[in-house]
């Protein structure tokens, strides 16, 4: 490490859950959920105060627009926050697919 210390780092654990429904083909929503603990570091023995213990929740919303096409929302933000950054997430995507799948055949 830098200076000469010595970094160590304890294992961080992650738990996460992801629930889906498809209301037709290409239109789905799915909610997700997510636990975090440990991570915390020490420098030449010294434990600093970084432990982690946070939660993350969020959301997908996927719309097909047309035939290989769609449009995806998602949203995300830390539920509780102990250590490290809290914030807020909204991705929108647009993704073509190239290439058709079995279902796509008909």
């Amino acid at each position: 490490f830098f200076g000469g210390f010595r970094r160590t780092q304890d294992p961080l654990f992650v738990l996460q859950t992801h629930v889906g429904y498809t209301f037709r083909s290409g239109l789905w929503l799915a909610l997700d959920g997510c636990w975090y603990a440990g991570g915390q570091t020490s420098l030449d023995g010294v434990l600093n105060a970084d432990r982690q213990d946070n939660t993350r929740i969020g959301a997908t919303l996927a719309v097909p627009l047309g035939r290989g096409q769609s449009l995806k929302a998602a949203w995300a933000r830390g539920a509780t926050v102990r250590f490290g950054q809290n914030f807020t997430t909204l991705i929108v995507t647009y993704q073509y697919r190239f290439f058709d799948g079995p279902s796509d055949q008909d």
